[in-house]
């Protein structure tokens, strides 16, 4: 049961990780005008992985972080 448990929470982290991204990639898409595609291969290219949907906890945190600092990198 605390298999369970702990697989629905990741499953629930991981859905809530991917929503925070797509709304700061939207927020940026916003800003800059460059298209969602392009935005999700930069922070591929910055932080290597898998598409969005197949990324890990950590690799979903790090390309949040990655948008983070494109978008101050915008205001600098």
């Amino acid at each position: 049961a605390d298999a369970v448990a702990e697989l629905v929470l990741l499953a629930l982290q991981l859905r809530e990780l991917r929503k925070e991204l797509n709304l700061l990639v939207a927020a940026f898409h916003h800003r800059t005008g460059k298209p969602h595609g392009w935005i999700h291969n930069e922070l591929r290219r910055r932080h290597p992985g898998p598409p969005v949907a197949a990324a890990t906890r950590e690799q979903l945190q790090d390309r949040i972080a990655a948008i983070r600092n494109m978008q101050r990198e915008l205001t600098a």
